[in-house]
């Protein structure tokens, strides 16, 4: 057992709110937000899993306006790492 590192996982159902939906600038941002963190961040839309440290599988996650994710982020710095992707998606991903 590790001492000291606390395993925390934290799950959080966000809407995209943008008008067109995670697109390249979008999924970058995304991307780029879970990549500042250690916790490893998951995205679930319908039965599709995806890594949401990987630009590729953001890209293809195919999410359009409207639809629900379900976002898991887990280590130790999960809190942070969520609260980060939150601030990103009430931000309506810095669009217009």
């Amino acid at each position: 057992m590790d001492v000291g590192i606390d395993n925390s996982q934290l799950s959080r159902a966000l809407v995209v709110p943008n008008e067109m939906g995670l697109h390249v600038r979008a999924a970058r941002l995304f991307y780029n937000t879970a990549n500042q963190f250690r916790a490893a961040v998951t995205v679930r839309k319908g039965d599709l899993e995806i890594d949401g440290k990987s630009i590729f599988d953001v890209l293809t996650l195919g999410a359009v306006q409207g639809d629900k994710l379900d976002i898991t982020v887990a280590g130790d710095d999960a809190h942070d790492a969520m609260g980060a992707i939150v601030a990103l998606f009430d931000a309506n991903f810095h669009e217009s």
